[in-house]
């Protein structure tokens, strides 16, 4: 099996919580292979950056063996006699969460098998209560509260825009 595509999609979305509207920005990576299978994986940061990223890893890993995930990983890792930074590790996230997803179609096995097993029957999810203000921070925490999770995270100095 060879790779013959690896392609980066940007995407935004924006949603109003709580009468604050956030927005996210993605990069979907989508894997294609010589037999058929396509592979999807997610890498967040600077969306335009880490596509093109991603978009030049795919020049270096097209055409060989999917199912090699280490071997790619230490080649993108290593591919820049300088460290990217978080640019470069985004996108190489990305690309590695699709080549499991690849990989994981060819054996016929979920994901979560390949990585060690399933360890738990429930996952726990939280909340962000990000927000412009603080009041508005609060009302997306009391948001989530209402809708019944049980934890919450957040930046306490977003809204000062000290980080």
């Amino acid at each position: 099996m060879k790779i013959t595509s690896v392609k980066a999609i940007p995407a935004s979305h924006t949603s109003t919580r709580a009468g604050v509207s956030v927005s996210r920005n993605y990069v979907f990576v989508k894997i294609e292979t010589d037999e058929g299978l396509t592979g999807w994986g997610e890498a967040t940061c600077g969306p335009l950056s880490v596509a093109t990223m991603v978009d030049e890893f795919g020049e270096v890993i097209n055409g060989q063996n999917p199912m090699e995930i280490e071997k790619h990983w230490q080649t993108l890792y290593h591919h820049f006699h300088v460290r990217g930074g978080i640019v470069q590790m985004s996108a190489i996230s990305g690309i590695e969460i699709a080549l499991w997803d690849i990989k994981g179609q060819a054996l016929g096995v979920p994901v979560y098998e390949l990585l060690g097993g399933k360890i738990r029957d429930r996952i726990w999810t939280y909340g962000r209560w990000d927000g412009l203000t603080p009041e508005t921070a609060v009302k997306n925490a009391m948001f989530h509260v209402e809708q019944g999770l049980t934890a919450l995270k957040g930046d306490p100095f977003e809204h000062r825009g000290i980080f």
